[in-house]
Parts: C-alpha cells; structure tokens; sequence
C-alpha cells in the first residue's frame, strides 16, 4: 500500500500524532489515508 512498508506506515501515523483507533481491517478500507501520508512523506 501507498509504497511502504507496513511498520513505516506505522511510524508515520506515529510522527504525526495520529493514534491507532480501528484495526487493520479499517485501514485495509481506508488507502486513501495511506497514499495522502506517503505522499507527505516524500515531499
């Protein structure tokens, strides 16, 4: 998903302050918020 890693993804939420609310089954739903995030990341 959206180019990285699974733990990278992770850290990322984590840099931003953004708590882990639902499951990987929610985020399964939701790469949208991975593709924007990876996105910032490489900016």
């Amino acid at each position: 998903m959206a180019g990285i890693s699974k733990w990278d993804f992770l850290e990322l939420l984590a840099r931003q302050g953004i708590l882990l609310h639902y499951g990987e089954e929610e985020l399964k739903e939701d790469p949208e918020v991975g593709k924007r995030l990876a996105k910032k990341v490489r900016e």
